[in-house]
């Protein structure tokens, strides 16, 4: 039994029966398979009795997906894998371009896929993976076989593809794990919002939740790519950005450490000190151009403190 419900508009995605003769007696037979491509608007409701699925989702213009299994909630960035089990209720919807591949497997299959790791022990939905140059391969060989299945050895060949899929999936999962360049990207991304966002306040856990990772995890991941903490990276992102105000404008030290968000004119003048060996406003007389310092001589002598 199969319920699939869809609310579709503009859809690109297939599903193809791969039941048919073979030649070679491999013992693990895909009895469906499809891709989405592009697809920009979806509701699914699924219940599997029949079979089981293998989903790669590679890649989509939302952040994360989000699926409902057995009414409980589940976030996953992309490219991941959704492993649909059989006999749970799984439901999801997305209204953004999404691309993936799935392959199914009969039900009858499912203990001899567990017992080589193909296929994950029941309660286990996702898995997070990097696109790799060997699953692109992959990939792009099973999108093509999909529409030769009528042709001579193609079904053979996407039996092999789909199980070299599998393969090098878990291949990937046991590499020696390198964590620090799975979260390479993850981090950069982080270090590009914070250099956008230094003035305002940091909500660091709810930034490593974003991308995927626990407090602990960026703290460790960051240090493996910056040789200082992100407090001290956004102090110092403060700290050039009022420099380059003392070089390049008249505007006060106090209405400088207000915009950068350093306190008080005390405290922006030891950290500046600390920093660069010299006040603010050594600085300034060191640095900005004749004409910025008389304009900031004709300010009140209280405005030109620190």
């Amino acid at each position: 039994m199969f319920v699939n419900g869809y609310d579709r508009e503009e859809t690109m995605s297939f599903e193809l029966s791969t039941d048919g003769p073979r030649l070679m007696r491999f013992p693990y037979p895909v009895c469906w398979a499809g891709a989405t491509v592009e697809e920009c608007k979806a509701v699914n409701d699924f219940y599997f009795t029949d079979r089981i699925e293998i989903c790669l989702r590679l890649s989509s213009a939302e952040p994360e997906a989000v699926d409902e299994i057995d009414g409980r909630i589940y976030r996953t960035r992309f490219p991941h894998v959704f492993f649909k089990h059989p006999f749970h209720h799984l439901r999801y919807s997305y209204v953004q371009p999404r691309n993936a591949v799935h392959f199914s497997y009969a039900p009858e299959t499912l203990a001899a896929l567990r017992e080589t790791g193909g296929f994950p022990p029941d309660g286990e939905f996702f898995r997070e993976f990097r696109l790799t140059p060997e699953l692109e391969i992959l990939i792009r060989r099973f999108t093509e076989l999909l529409g030769h299945t009528m042709e001579r050895n193609a079904l053979d060949r996407l039996d092999l593809t789909a199980y070299e899929l599998l393969c090098e999936l878990l291949l990937e999962r046991n590499a020696p794990p390198d964590r620090q360049e799975f979260h390479r990207d993850d981090i950069l991304a982080i270090a590009s919002y914070l250099k956008q966002s230094f003035r305002h306040e940091i909500d660091y856990e709810e930034l490593a939740h974003r991308h995927g990772l626990s407090l602990r995890s960026f703290f460790r991941c960051w240090g493996r790519h910056f040789e200082v903490s992100p407090a001290r990276f956004v102090l110092k992102l403060k700290l050039e950005e009022a420099a380059r105000r003392l070089r390049e404008t008249s505007y006060t030290a106090a209405d400088i450490a207000a915009f950068v968000r350093l306190g008080d004119c005390a405290y922006f003048a030891k950290v500046f000190r600390k920093h660069y060996g010299m006040t603010p406003l050594e600085y300034r007389r060191k640095h900005a151009p004749g004409h910025l310092l008389e304009r900031a001589r004709a300010l009140p002598p209280n405005a030109r403190r620190v």
